[in-house]
């Protein structure tokens, strides 16, 4: 864990990293919560390349399971945003989901998506929740069709997520958990999948050859509707 200091250039900052072995990789999850109220999960792989097949190209396939949980739980929506025009207003819109599933990123729409809480607010009024980003470095495939997947908690005992990926595909999240209605109106205690991809071509006869420099691949997470700053001052920044 470490603590970085606001400065003239960022919010100050709390990194939580922890490094596990799978293999012959090497996989760093870091979580790094800043002084604006953003969270940035990043997963890096290093380690070593498979000794049998160092020239073969493959794809890295991470899942988060992300519950928000915004104030107590039970009164969120899951939101879709999407851009379509330059009009103002009109070309931008934010649609609340009512159904379980999967969801894909679309850079040619600005898709971003939003866990949204119904009831909690900030003064003026915004309702508080989580935008989430999601980077594009590998297409879907045969193993993974999605990049969001929006289901509901159910239970401390019933699919918490050791079954995801068991056969190295998504078909438990699309046939298992992503199933059923979501409540618009009353809310429902909203849980989402991310699917973080990296495709893999070795270096295998020169920078990787030895050892894999650490890859990171990352999402956001970003606060909506907490927070209303005076005018001119900068969350969390240091002093110039």
């Amino acid at each position: 864990m470490t603590v970085e200091s606001a400065t003239d250039f960022a919010p100050s900052a709390l990194q939580i990293v922890a490094k596990f072995q799978c293999g012959w990789y090497q996989y760093v999850h870091r979580w790094e919560f800043d002084g604006a109220g953003e969270i940035h999960a990043a997963l890096g792989m290093g380690g070593a390349l498979n000794p049998f097949a160092k020239d073969k190209a493959h794809v890295h396939h991470m899942y988060y399971r992300i519950d928000l949980d915004i104030d107590g739980f039970g009164t969120d929506v899951f939101e879709v945003f999407d851009h379509t025009s330059l009009n103002d207003p009109g070309g931008d819109g934010w649609t609340t989901i009512n159904t379980q599933g999967r969801f894909v990123a679309d850079p040619a729409r600005a898709r971003k998506f939003r866990v949204r809480d119904l009831t909690s607010a900030s003064a003026p009024g915004d309702t508080r929740g989580f935008e989430i980003e999601l980077p594009q470095n590998a297409g879907h495939d045969a193993y993974s069709t999605g990049d969001i997947w929006a289901t509901v908690y159910r239970g401390d005992n019933v699919q918490q997520g050791t079954d995801v990926g068991f056969d190295c595909t998504d078909k438990v999240l699309e046939g298992v958990y992503a199933q059923g209605s979501l409540d618009t109106a009353n809310g429902s205690d909203i849980v989402v999948w991310i699917a973080i991809r990296h495709h893999h071509e070795p270096r295998f006869n020169a920078e990787e050859a030895v050892f894999l420099p650490y890859h990171y691949e990352e999402f956001h997470i970003t606060p909506r509707g907490f927070e209303v700053f005076r005018r001119g001052e900068q969350p969390g920044h240091g002093e110039g």
